[in-house]
């Protein structure tokens, strides 16, 4: 957004932004060059000693061995497809075989540990085998238990995952233990033959640390500021724009931070990014953009790039010597003046400044509207833009819009052009990252009647169903709520634990929009959940509750 919604006209809305940090465009002095990310290790929790006793990563803990395995168990070590660190376990198991990790000679307490969790990939398996697999815990010497098939412990479920995907098992020890008191092995066993992947092989801490997310993997807020100081675009209005220090940037993340935010999705504006079409981005504006970022991905959060121009740019904008002009020609993308290549060259030169930084997730273009072309153009233009992303060497998460304002209610019912439905012509996008998810926007209630009404869980039920049929993943990267209304809060809490239960296609959410930057006029004092616009006290029991270290 960046605007109030076209159908919801002036209603102010409620949701709050947050400034999307993330990514270096290199290594800081001391630090190790991150290494890119696949989507479906993004969305795994991170290994975390403060929480867990890490038995295999890359390779056995200390203390424990693999010399427990029976039956017709082979393993070997790969390095090419993992969940964390560098190498993964392929296993091959005959029927009625365990796969096994013991500590000769210890005993650990089952009351001080609450889960045994671990990576697995389902690879080319059968589902019905690897649902199958129980996991079983036992003292050396003394009989086990039972066990308990892992089928409904899978976050993201196993039904959900795509093809190489990747996925977290977690067994509350309630589940296992029976009456052992204590244990010093962990089984894995088939009922039938099956291979799989192992990775990540922890126990869970009952004390410590923070726990294992019930919910999306990204929780965000928008932080509204770079894209303003526009009278050429949008429906912002604004004609201020400045950048806050480095201090007060770093305070107000460290404050979200502290509340459970993990994502903060980051507006910029093309214009003041971009003087010229084709031409050199603008070295102040893109080092305040890059020092954010480097704030930010300090922080931990990760970042969401937003180009906030609703598919449009003002020629003319600025003047050879880089002044803002009030003299411009808006353009629009297709109108035979702004073209997909311009938008494919800023987006190259944008991906080449923060490649290296698997936290930042490139958001293709806020909500395009009103284009002069049908929904097959578009996404075939959308998919040049992917190619050019791809072609620097990123293989950072791409969120891709749709052809009206990316609202989850024209999704299934909009056919611009005379052409296909979005829903229908997105289909034809690939990347060779496999890497992307399509960027929507929902406000409720919206007020024209293409989606049901009921309540803001059922307004995004279509595009998730759409979603699961056809193996996609979802992003909400603005939603909102007029906030004088009684049924406010309750259908933020209706929206959010929708989204939580069906995680398997919803990556997460971040509502628009924080308190544009006003630094001459507004004295922030980084607490939005006092100031009677931004409720964050709504969203708390999506946050901290679910917050993992970042």
């Amino acid at each position: 957004m960046g605007r109030r919604s076209v159908w919801l006209k002036c209603l102010d809305v409620l949701l709050g932004g947050l400034v999307i940090a993330g990514m270096a465009c290199a290594p800081l002095p001391g630090e190790e060059e991150l290494v890119p990310e696949t989507l479906e290790q993004s969305l795994l929790p991170p290994l975390d000693n403060s929480y867990q006793t890490v038995l295999y990563d890359d390779s056995v803990t200390a203390g424990w061995n693999l010399g427990y395995s029976w039956g017709g168990i082979s393993y070997t070590s790969t390095t090419s497809t993992k969940a964390y660190g560098t190498s993964s376990l392929q296993v091959t198991s005959g029927a009625d075989s365990g796969f096994a990790l013991g500590a000769d000679g210890q005993t650990f307490p089952t009351n001080t540990h609450k889960a045994v969790s671990f990576a697995l990939r389902p690879g080319t398996a059968s589902l019905a085998a690897i649902k199958s697999l129980r996991l079983i815990v036992s003292q050396e010497g003394t009989d086990g238990n039972a066990g308990v098939a892992i089928g409904n412990y899978a976050n993201p479920s196993f039904d959900s995952l795509g093809a190489g995907e990747w996925t977290r098992v977690t067994v509350p020890m309630s589940a296992l233990a029976g009456a052992l008191t204590t244990f010093n092995k962990i089984t894995l066993q088939s009922v039938s033959a099956v291979t799989y992947g192992m990775d990540g092989i922890a126990l869970e801490k009952v004390t410590g640390g923070k726990p294992y997310p019930t919910g999306v993997a990204y929780r965000g807020i928008n932080r509204a500021g770079m894209e303003y100081g526009n009278d050429w675009g949008g429906w912002t209005g604004q004609t201020y724009y400045e950048m806050p220090s480095s201090t007060q940037i770093a305070a107000e993340l460290a404050y979200y931070k502290g509340k459970g935010f993990n994502l903060i999705r980051l507006p910029i504006s093309w214009e003041r990014l971009q003087h010229t079409l084709n031409g050199p981005l603008n070295t102040a504006y893109s080092t305040g953009m890059l020092n954010y970022i480097n704030l930010a991905t300090a922080q931990g959060f990760t970042l969401v790039l937003d180009l906030h121009n609703y598919n449009r740019y003002a020629t003319g904008a600025f003047d050879g010597a880089g002044n803002q002009t009030s003299t411009y020609v808006q353009r629009v993308l297709g109108d035979g003046t702004l073209t997909v290549a311009h938008l494919a060259d800023v987006w190259t030169k944008l991906a080449n400044l923060v490649k290296t930084n698997p936290k930042v997730v490139l958001n293709l273009m806020n909500e395009p509207h009103d284009l002069p072309m049908n929904s097959t153009t578009w996404f075939s233009g959308i998919q040049t833009v992917i190619n050019a992303v791809r072609a620097t060497g990123s293989t950072q998460l791409i969120l891709v819009p749709n052809t009206r304002g990316s609202d989850v209610g024209h999704w299934h019912t909009w056919a611009p052009g005379g052409g296909p439905l979005d829903s229908v012509a997105a289909l034809s996008i690939t990347d060779s990252a496999n890497n992307y998810a399509f960027d929507m926007h929902s406000y409720y209630p919206e007020g024209y009647g293409s989606n049901d009404e009921s309540s803001y869980g059922a307004q995004l039920t279509a595009v998730t169903q759409w979603a699961r049929t056809h193996g996609k993943k979802l992003f909400l990267s603005e939603m909102g709520i007029p906030n004088q209304q009684p049924y406010a809060q309750a259908q933020i809490t209706n929206a959010l634990t929708f989204m939580n239960n069906n995680r398997d296609v919803w990556l997460g959410w971040s509502p628009w929009d924080l308190a544009p930057w006003q630094l001459t006029t507004n004295n922030h004092t980084g607490d939005y959940t006092a100031n009677g616009i931004t409720p964050i006290n709504w969203y708390a029991a999506f946050l901290t509750a679910n917050f993992l270290a970042l």
